[in-house]
């Protein structure tokens, strides 16, 4: 019969070759590294086992290298070890993650990082999609000629145009996620007058203090 480890183990194997997460241990003072099958596959290796330090970060995308290797220096024992990186097999195209932690032998200066390691790039992309149409909507918000701002459900500041902070004299409160609230009490200083549109509804008219 099998032993409960070796089914705990097989749990664990299976679970790792369903959803495609390797597992890897780097010893940056040995120049040592080891990656499972699956972790190798996502570096673009034909198969797993141990290489050197230099051979695993020859298969991270170039520009990355260095992200990689500042992670590796900055990592300390007991915080947890996590850095996002392209590969070098599709020239940055996909992203790896790794997630590890430090360890630190018993009685020994050996340190090693080893954790599990796999595919981001959905998630990645989905950033870059975020931020670009993000920073489209900034553009349109600061090329409108009035003053804007973006609000979201719960009356939080999102975006803004300069015309709002300077028409407003906001320089000093402005920042994103202040409340509505907040921002509607600072900007009262320099409006005199405040009416509802008698012809479009849902527009107020302002005075300001000139």
């Amino acid at each position: 019969l099998p032993t409960r480890q070796s089914a705990d183990e097989s749990t664990h194997r299976t679970a790792v070759e369903n959803s495609y997460v390797g597992v890897w241990t780097l010893k940056p003072s040995q120049d040592a590294a080891w990656l499972s099958e699956e972790a190798a596959g996502l570096l673009g290796l034909q198969t797993g086992g141990t290489i050197s330090a230099t051979q695993m970060l020859e298969h991270i995308y170039a520009p990355h290298r260095q992200t990689l290797k500042d992670a590796v220096d900055r990592s300390r024992s007991g915080r947890p070890f996590s850095v996002s990186v392209g590969t070098a097999a599709t020239r940055g195209e996909s992203w790896i993650e790794l997630r590890g932690s430090l360890d630190i032998a018993s009685g020994a200066q050996t340190t090693s990082l080893s954790g599990v390691l796999f595919d981001v790039t959905e998630s990645v992309r989905q950033r870059e999609r975020r931020r670009n149409a993000e920073a489209m909507l900034r553009s349109a918000i600061e090329k409108f000629p009035c003053p804007f701002a973006l609000w979201d459900e719960k009356k939080r500041l999102t975006f803004w145009n300069q015309s709002f902070e300077m028409v407003f004299g906001l320089d000093d409160i402005l920042r994103a996620g202040v409340a509505h609230e907040t921002v509607m009490i600072a900007r009262s200083g320099n409006v005199v007058s405040e009416r509802a549109s008698e012809e479009e509804s849902g527009t107020t008219m302002l005075g300001l203090r000139t």
